[in-house]
């Protein structure tokens, strides 16, 4: 009985391993997407900028970016 559970305990170690081991390698491959430059042109900046002092300390301004504006597949 107890060779029998030592063989179950060794196959057990052994996936456990094996999972670990493929988890590591697949972290270590690079990312499928990259960083795109900025997100606003040098127009859209200043005219943020003037929205902002528009509206003072009343509102918040933020821009509305898509996931598409920010990485490329």
């Amino acid at each position: 009985m107890s060779v029998s559970i030592l063989i179950i305990l060794s196959g057990v170690l052994l996936f456990v391993a094996a999972a670990l081991i493929r988890n590591k390698k697949q972290q270590n491959k690079p990312y499928a997407y990259r960083p795109r430059g900025n997100l606003f042109t040098e127009a859209e900046r200043s005219f943020l900028g003037v929205l902002k002092q528009a509206v003072g300390d009343h509102a918040e301004v933020f821009g509305k970016v898509r996931v598409a504006d920010v990485l490329v597949p």
